[in-house]
């Protein structure tokens, strides 16, 4: 692999401000963090040539896995393709880790795709990546134009994905999967509702839950978008990490009996004006809502994970078929537990305890009376300081000693 490969018509050249790095079973040409890091001492991915973030790394294990698990389940991804590929290391873990034969790989940065290219010949497999260099939408247009069938899109921008979606979801194959990632977190939350509104067409208000609304708004865009397209979603992972939300969906075809499944997964949730949860409602249920009670929505209430996939996920992380961080692992393994509740909230027991005034009790002893009750109840990834489950809020709300 020679510079030439990295530098520019003019002679530019960015092979100084590189290094060879591994993530997963790939090896990639990658900034150098020295070069380019922020008064407090972190690496600032957006001041590099090439954009690479390494603490995403979970997050694109998290996509390997979603693959090897479909694959699993009898759906074979042949193909996969990313509008936004960056340095292309997601496309090179999915040829090189999850079997995929051939991946579609796109940045409009001229410079990103002369280093996708080096590092697909890093790793050997030129033959297999597919390297585009146009704006993302126009990318996945002229693969749908070109008619070539992608089993799974990823999707993981600066901030809103909601600029990508309806050609994305396009381009999916029968029972395809689409990954989407959002870091427009404090939007999707509620922290900006007229944002939210305006981006997303959804409701927001102040609320004790804000980061499964963020999930459950990024779901109902993305049943929106597909519905669009005749589509319907079936969500496969659910993942909120730091500054970010991941969704992972199946897409099939739409037909009446899944659409009118899908109408029951679609609704608001009532909180009161601390921001607690009261219950769901459908449209035709909000006229007579308590005046001091606020709306969110519309969101998608249904489930929000499948359970087979990420035992299978789990097992495969085991297994080290991926690496995956313990921290990871550890969030997994409570996104299942949780992912058994269909409840569309958690509850934030020390929000609780400011309103009654009352002692926070421990959470162990929360999620083992309830369960003792006959309630299901378990942590939440979401937030460490919360719980998920399906008893009424008075019967939490009952296990709060009163202080003294």
């Amino acid at each position: 692999m020679g510079n030439h490969a990295i530098t520019s018509n003019d002679g530019w050249s960015v092979i100084d401000e590189l290094e060879i790095t591994r993530e997963g079973k790939a090896y990639i040409l990658a900034p150098r963090k020295e070069l380019f890091m922020r008064p407090d001492g972190i690496f600032e991915p957006a001041w590099a040539p090439i954009f690479y973030n390494p603490t995403m790394m979970d997050n694109r294990s998290l996509t390997v896995l979603s693959s090897l698990a479909h694959s699993y389940f009898g759906n074979k991804v042949k193909s996969f393709a990313e509008p936004l590929a960056g340095s292309c290391v997601r496309s090179l873990r999915m040829i090189l880790e999850a079997n995929t034969q051939e991946a579609y790989a796109n940045d409009i940065d001229p410079y990103s795709i002369y280093v996708c290219r080096a590092n697909a010949r890093l790793n050997n497999i030129a033959d297999k990546v597919i390297v585009f260099n146009t704006d993302a939408n126009l990318f996945t247009l002229q693969l749908d134009n070109l008619g070539i069938p992608i089993d799974f899109v990823d999707i993981d921008p600066y901030g809103t994905p909601i600029y990508y979606l309806q050609s994305s979801i396009k381009l999916i194959a029968k029972n395809g999967l689409l990954s989407v990632t959002a870091t427009d977190v404090g939007t999707l939350e509620g922290k900006y509702p007229y944002k939210a509104f305006s981006r997303y067409g959804v409701l927001v208000t102040k609320n004790s839950f804000s980061k499964e609304v963020a999930a459950r708004v990024l779901l109902y865009t993305l049943f929106r978008f597909s519905a669009f397209q005749d589509r319907v979603i079936e969500p496969i992972l659910t993942f909120y990490d730091k500054h970010y939300v991941k969704i992972v969906v199946k897409v099939e075809k739409a037909s009446s009996t899944k659409i009118r499944e899908l109408e029951r997964n679609v609704g608001y949730i009532v909180v009161d004006s601390n921001g607690l949860p009261i219950h769901t409602i459908s449209v035709d249920e909000l006229i007579g809502t308590h005046e001091d009670n606020k709306v969110i929505g519309p969101l998608w209430l249904g489930p929000i994970c499948n359970q087979s996939y990420l035992e299978k996920i789990i097992e495969l992380s085991l297994n080290k078929h991926v690496d995956l961080s313990k921290e990871a692992l550890s969030k997994l393994r409570t996104v299942l537990e949780e992912c058994r509740i269909n409840t569309p909230y958690y509850l934030n027991l020390p929000l609780i305890a400011k309103i009654l005034k009352a002692n926070i009790p421990k959470i162990n002893y929360v999620l083992e009376t309830l369960r003792n009750k006959g309630f299901l109840a378990s942590r939440t990834h979401f937030d460490l300081l919360s719980i998920k489950t399906n008893a009424p809020l008075e019967e939490v709300s009952s296990l709060f000693s009163f202080r003294s």
